[in-house]
This record gives C-alpha cells, sequence and structure tokens, in this order.
C-alpha cells in the first residue's frame, strides 16, 4: 500500500498540474495506450490534465467537457504550458 501512495506522489510531483483526485489514474490510463494509437477523446475532461498528458504521445486528442469555466481553465493551461 505505502509503495503504491509513493508512486503516485512522485508521479504527482513530476507534473505541473494542480492537484486533482484522478491524477492517480493517469498514470495507469498511460501505461495501456497502445503504441499505434493515433487519437483519444477525453469525455469529461474537466481542466484538461489527463488530455494534456495523453497529448505526450497521442497526436491526436480532444477533451470535452459540458463545464464551461472548466474548458476555459484548460485553454489557460495551453498557454502556460506553451510559452
Amino acid at each position: 500500500m505505502m509503495r503504491r501512495v509513493t508512486e503516485s506522489l512522485s508521479w504527482y510531483n513530476r507534473s505541473q498540474e494542480p492537484w486533482n483526485h484522478n491524477l492517480h489514474y493517469h498514470r495507469v490510463i498511460v501505461k495501456v495506450i497502445p503504441p499505434d494509437c493515433r487519437g483519444a477523446l477525453d469525455i469529461g475532461c474537466g481542466q484538461g490534465a489527463l488530455t494534456r498528458e495523453l497529448r505526450r504521445s497521442v497526436p491526436g486528442v480532444t477533451g470535452i467537457d459540458r463545464d464551461e469555466r472548466s474548458i476555459a481553465l484548460a485553454r489557460g493551461w495551453r498557454a502556460v504550458l506553451r510559452p
């Protein structure tokens, strides 16, 4: 159990994302992406943390969310991460 907590914290500390209860699962999702994956759809993407993580290994990623504020925050991250 402690090893899993340590791994999760280590992964989180490497990211630039604000804490989110879903961050723990992002590394699990990323591990199972097929090498030839060309696209992904993140439904309920919130502020886009998983969308941005997927973008590192998948060329075409789209995140959608019904909360306009979350989408605005996700777009704001794009400006921060792409100087």
